[in-house]
C-alpha cells in the first residue's frame, strides 16, 4: 500500500505540473496574440479590418505563414471562418482593451480572449501557406 500511495502522490503531483504547464503556454499565447492585435491595428482605431489588419495580425502570429495572401479570402477556410465569426455587423473585429496601457472591461476581455483562443485554433487547423503552388508530390 505504501508503494501505491507513493505512485498515486507521485501521478497527482505530475499531472498538476502538466496542468500549471499548459496554463503558462496559454497564457503565453493570449500574451502573444494580444501583440499580434496591437501591431495588426495599424490606424489604431481600435478594430481589426477584413484585409489589410486582420491578414497583418495572422501573419504576426504565425510568423508570416500567409504572407503571400492579399485579402481575407487568399486565407485557409478556417482563418476566414474566424474572422466572419468574430466581426460584428460593421464587417471589423472590436478589439478595445487590448493594448498596452488600456484597461479592458470583463465583457471586453473575454472576447478579446475568446478571438484569441478561435484564431489560435484557426492557425493550428490551418494548412500553411505554400506561395500559392500545389503541394509538391514524391513520388
Amino acid at each position: 500500500t505504501t508503494l501505491f500511495l507513493r505512485q498515486k502522490l507521485e501521478n497527482s503531483v505530475r499531472n498538476e505540473e502538466l496542468t500549471r504547464g499548459s496554463v503558462h503556454r496559454n497564457l503565453q499565447s493570449i500574451q502573444q496574440c494580444k501583440i499580434g492585435l496591437a501591431i495588426g491595428d495599424t490606424n489604431r482605431d481600435d478594430v481589426l479590418s477584413r484585409n489589410e489588419e486582420y491578414l497583418r495580425f495572422v501573419n504576426q502570429l504565425s510568423s508570416q505563414q500567409f504572407a503571400s495572401a492579399s485579402s481575407v479570402d487568399d486565407l485557409p477556410p478556417a482563418l476566414q471562418d474566424n474572422y466572419d465569426q468574430n466581426a460584428d455587423s460593421s464587417g471589423t473585429i472590436d478589439i478595445a482593451g487590448s493594448k498596452p496601457g488600456q484597461t479592458a472591461t470583463a465583457a471586453q476581455e473575454e472576447k478579446i480572449n475568446a478571438l484569441c483562443e478561435s484564431t489560435i485554433a484557426a492557425l493550428s487547423a490551418a494548412p500553411p501557406d505554400n506561395g500559392g503552388s500545389p503541394p509538391s508530390e514524391t513520388p
